[in-house]
């Protein structure tokens, strides 16, 4: 999309910070010029302040009969407001909110189940799409948040390890990183992503990209990228009922759903560090800025809901495995213990006894 720069247009992108918002920006407050027909944003400003409150009224009844929801056209308005106000033009919007259409039941509320994810992860077996693959199994495993391709480097991962599991830097180098972790399939996986891009002469270095773009590995895939490669990859995947425009499992978010029903409904968890990985606020304002728990500690909580986090029958045999082992040695241990009493206990009632022949 071409828009052309004037002062106006200049003054509205500097309020606004986020790029993604940007590019959003434009593209609708371009919607509201051309639905009116205006032949530049200049000119909007020398439209009355009252005339304009009229437009934006007569848009947001044109959206409605269009069959947006409410808040796809709040959005607009916030983006007219925006424009208005960063040329110090303030707009009467009230009747325009007041005349948003009732909020509707939303797509995109539940987390795929583990069954869906086994059968996502045999729609990704191909050797192109095994990026994919990837960036899925990092949302199951660490709970990413949206966008998380855009920033992930070979060096984020892995400044924390144990038992097979590995830390990951979400977002890192932002003023919005944050922690996390991945579970032994996903390291895995990734590891065995990267040796197959070196065995291709690919230099892989900690400035390398998890999930680069298919057709340049010098640059990271974007969220957008991915999503529309994903739709069209799980196509066969059954995400529900559709609601509006979406359906009931959102394409990618549904992962990170996963992640978190799995986190908080295993038991005897601390919600602030599982918060704190989901890269969300914590229940207590405070703790945003001045709790700062440590990988070993945000690792303590990670590990009790991990198990729940395998995905492929091989993951989940391997932790059943484990698991019998560690009740073995558990049992052993105990059964060890249980003598070692019974020893100590013997050995002072011989005591005794001796002592008690001695004495007659």
């Amino acid at each position: 999309m071409q828009i052309q720069m004037s002062t106006s247009m200049e003054y509205f992108i500097s309020g606004i910070k986020n790029e993604k918002t940007k590019s959003v920006y434009l593209y609708q407050i371009e919607q509201f010029r051309d639905h009116f027909k205006i032949k530049d944003f200049d000119s909007l400003l020398t439209i009355s302040p009252d005339e304009i409150k009229k437009m934006v009224e007569q848009f947001v009844v044109s959206n409605k009969n269009k069959g947006l929801t409410k808040s796809s056209i709040n959005n607009k308005i916030c983006t007219i407001k925006l424009f208005f106000s960063m040329n110090d033009i303030e707009i009467s919007l009230f009747k325009a909110k007041k005349m948003l259409p009732d909020s509707k039941k939303k797509g995109g509320g539940k987390p795929y189940s583990r069954e869906q994810i086994q059968q996502v992860q045999k729609c990704l077996t191909t050797t192109a799409s095994i990026p994919y693959k990837v960036a899925v199994m990092i949302i199951v495993s660490s709970g990413a948040r949206k966008g998380f391709t855009e920033y992930l480097k070979v060096k984020h991962i892995g400044e924390f390890e144990k038992n097979g599991c590995k830390s990951i830097l979400i977002y890192g180098g932002e003023k919005q990183e944050y922690y996390s972790f991945i579970t032994p399939e996903t390291v895995k996986l990734i590891d065995e992503w990267l040796e197959y891009r070196k065995s291709k002469g690919e230099l892989i270095t900690d400035n390398s990209w998890i999930v680069p773009m298919s057709s340049d590995h010098t640059r990271p895939m974007h969220d957008a990228n991915l999503s529309i490669r994903l739709i069209k990859l799980l196509r066969n995947i059954d995400r529900g009922e559709l609601i509006g425009s979406h359906y009931e499992i959102a394409i990618s978010h549904g992962f990170r759903k996963f992640w978190n029903t799995v986190a908080k409904n295993t038991p005897n968890t601390n919600s602030n560090n599982l918060e704190k990985m989901f890269g969300h606020s914590t229940s207590h304002v405070l703790d945003n800025t001045y709790y700062k728990p440590s990988l070993e500690d945000l690792f303590k909580e990670y590990e009790k809901c991990s198990d729940g986090l395998a995905i492929s029958e091989e993951a989940i045999q391997i932790i059943e495995l484990q698991n019998k082992e560690k009740m073995i040695v558990a049992t052993h241990a105990e059964k060890d213990d249980r003598i070692a009493k019974l020893e100590a206990k013997l050995e002072r009632f011989e005591a005794f006894m001796h002592k008690t022949v001695k004495f007659d």
